[in-house]
């Protein structure tokens, strides 16, 4: 299954990448490329909203990139 949303991740001083939470349809979630260890001991625990709010005190913030169900564009006229 593909996800829907992906949030991003990023370093709150250096913008830099620190990986991404990918949501699902069925409100499942899951952390990729993450390497925080606290991040991923204490979130893996908390609905998405929990984890969302406890960002700021690991000094991070985060960007939403929402994903068309129905990805691919274009006409299927022959």
């Amino acid at each position: 299954m593909e996800p829907v949303t992906e949030v991003k991740l990023f370093d709150a001083d250096s913008f830099s990448y620190c990986g991404s939470i990918l949501v699902y349809t069925d409100n499942r979630w899951e952390f990729a490329g993450v390497t925080n260890e606290q991040l991923l001991d204490v979130g893996r625990y908390l609905p998405l909203k929990g984890v969302l709010q406890m960002l700021m005190s690991m000094n991070m913030v985060y960007d939403i990139i929402s994903r068309s169900c129905d990805a691919g564009g274009g006409s299927t006229d022959a």
